[in-house]
């Protein structure tokens, strides 16, 4: 008799064309089809700092989407709303069905690293949250690349490397103790942005403090931004007051305060695929996690 696959809901912030999503999907829901059944529920476009926002006071829409070959297998459903509002509407409102629910949850491959304080921010990181309010084991993906390198984004060397570990905690999770471990604990894997062959491991970090500096610079053409900007569509049609309605956009550059590799922000910009295990509340305890985490590590 044929094992059970490990039914794996995959959803990020970048959207229902998200690259990392895609190479994440191949490689778990086309290459290794034999042990997972992989369904997709994303946003319908870029939601990317939504946080653990959901939509409350407006209809959310969601209808299904074919992704492109070779994936066109896989079903998928794209939401217009947030990435939380994607996996809280699957699995509440029952998308592929009554009987399928996931059993892990995987947010990304997010382009760009979720690490130190940008956590709080992160929608990769909320979706994975929401599986984790909900009771179900929840993993959150990112790549970090930064200005040197970000012409070339490695999603593909990075799926295919996150394999060994999503391997081992579906296979672990069979084991009371190791769920309870990890009950109240969203993992958050950030990977380096570099061929899978020159990582230089994994490694168990701590949540850093490393931020970004941000500040809001004014739009100098009002008007100009207004038009490129949907959600002013209103405004537009109202005739805005342009001399009274000034418009910002931020920009701003990571600053990485933490000065060991301990730390998952300055671990991934050293080459490493970072692991780190981050507490629903702060008052969980996460050693549990920790020292499970570590035994992954003794293997590799």
């Amino acid at each position: 008799m044929a094992e059970k696959r490990v039914r794996i809901l995959v959803s990020n912030d970048d959207g229902i064309m998200g690259e990392g999503m895609l190479a994440l999907v191949r490689v778990f829901g086309v290459e290794h089809a034999d042990r997972y059944d992989v369904k997709v529920s994303c946003p319908a476009e870029e939601q990317s700092a939504k946080g653990h926002s959901i939509t409350l006071y407006s209809l959310l829409e969601a209808e299904r989407y074919v992704l492109p070959e070779p994936l066109a297998d896989i079903e998928a459903y794209k939401v217009f709303g947030s990435p939380v509002d994607s996996v809280k509407c699957c699995m509440l409102g029952s998308f592929f069905g009554e009987e399928w629910q996931p059993d892990v949850i995987l947010s990304g491959i997010n382009k760009g690293a979720n690490t130190g304080v940008n956590v709080l921010y992160s929608g990769t990181v909320g979706a994975a949250r929401e599986g984790t309010i909900n009771g179900i084991p929840a993993i959150a993906l990112s790549l970090h690349f930064d200005q040197t390198n970000k012409h070339h984004l490695h999603f593909a060397d990075a799926a295919k490397a996150l394999v060994t570990f999503v391997d081992w905690y579906c296979v672990s999770l069979q084991n009371v103790a190791f769920r309870k471990a990890f009950e109240n604990i969203t993992v958050n894997v950030n990977v380096p942005n570099r061929p899978g062959d020159t990582y230089k491991g994994w490694r168990l970090t701590n949540q850093g403090l490393s931020k970004f500096n941000d500040r809001y610079v004014i739009e100098k053409d009002n008007k100009n931004m207004l038009e490129r900007k949907g959600s002013f569509t209103a405004l537009l049609k109202n005739g805005p007051d342009l001399k009274n309605h000034t418009t910002f956009h931020i920009i701003g550059t990571m600053v990485v305060t933490d000065e060991s590799i301990d730390f998952d922000t300055k671990a991934t910009h050293e080459g490493y695929i970072s692991i780190t295990a981050i507490p629903l509340i702060p008052s969980v305890d996460d050693r549990s996690a920790k020292e499970e985490i570590q035994k992954f590590l003794s293997t590799q």
